[in-house]
């Protein structure tokens, strides 16, 4: 499961990803982890690059057992990720990250 600050965020990541792995969009920086829908499942976090997400992040993995992602290079969300390199782009970045070791999720799709 990836939580992403922003619901486009997450249907932009869903899409990039094929369906492979459960996303869901935090509704803003503010937002409250729904852990009950969490409940037993490998969780990662991927939020912007800027300080409020860097703060969410530190609450979310204060709120529930989450390993956080590395931010999107650039400093780029990931609508705007997807915007200058499309779709493809993004899904390309998520997984590149994760097979080179760049957060501590290893596999789209692993552990759903």
């Amino acid at each position: 499961m990836l939580v992403v600050e922003g619901e486009l965020n997450a249907i932009a990541v869903w899409l990039a990803l094929e369906g492979q792995a459960d996303v869901v969009g935090m509704p803003g920086v503010e937002g409250r982890i729904p852990r009950a829908s969490l409940q037993g499942r490998r969780v990662y976090l991927l939020a912007d690059g800027d300080e409020a997400d860097r703060e969410a992040l530190k609450r979310w993995q204060r709120e529930i057992e989450a390993t956080p992602l590395a931010p999107l290079p650039e400093g780029l969300d990931p609508c705007e990720w997807a915007e200058r390199y499309g779709l493809r782009g993004l899904g390309e970045a998520l997984r590149k990250g994760w097979e080179d070791g760049d957060s501590a999720c290893t596999g789209v799709g692993e552990g759903r």
